[in-house]
């Protein structure tokens, strides 16, 4: 019989989790943290401890109230709120408190985004290119395009990288 089978291990193993990712977030709090991560934390805290507080009373609520669709649809709603709560407070400690330092990450995703899409863009124009070129001058297609398309790709990405 397996784990996932059986609901109350299924909720013990949550609930585990969910305790263990709010001990560590205490602890980084009352141990590590300077008093602005300590700002940060406290909103991280606040919503971990309010999901898992509410979780834990909407699964004690399925275990008394008897199972009907209003009782299951109420719980159900109740528990994607209670959820919700996690990635808000984080939101607001991103978004308020500048948690993880936001802005290099935010900076770094748009930067090597688009140096992504600049040289796939490039590389499949190249490789239409010189595939027709190759084409056009033996009559047949060549893999000596895909190779220098990508030996060209590979050169271009550190300047592209710099320059964007």
């Amino acid at each position: 019989m397996s784990v996932w089978r059986v609901p109350l291990a299924y909720t013990f193993l949550g609930a585990g989790f969910a305790g263990t990712t709010l001990f560590a977030q205490v602890y980084r709090y009352r141990q590590v943290s300077s008093p602005a991560q300590r700002q940060q934390t406290k909103w991280v805290v606040f919503g971990l401890a309010m999901a898992l507080g509410g979780a834990s009373v909407v699964a004690l609520l399925d275990l008394v109230v008897p199972q009907d669709v209003l009782a299951s649809l109420v719980g159900t709603i109740s528990f994607y709120f209670f959820t919700l709560l996690i990635p808000l407070s984080i939101a607001v400690a991103v978004l308020r408190y500048h948690l993880y330092d936001i802005d290099t990450l935010i900076n770094r995703t748009l930067v090597y985004g688009s140096v992504t899409a600049a040289l796939v863009a490039l590389y499949f124009v190249v490789i239409v290119v010189l595939q027709r070129g190759f084409v056009v001058l033996t009559e047949e297609k060549s893999t000596l395009a895909v190779v220098a398309s990508t030996l060209l790709i590979a050169a271009l990405f550190t300047p592209l990288r710099r320059r964007i």
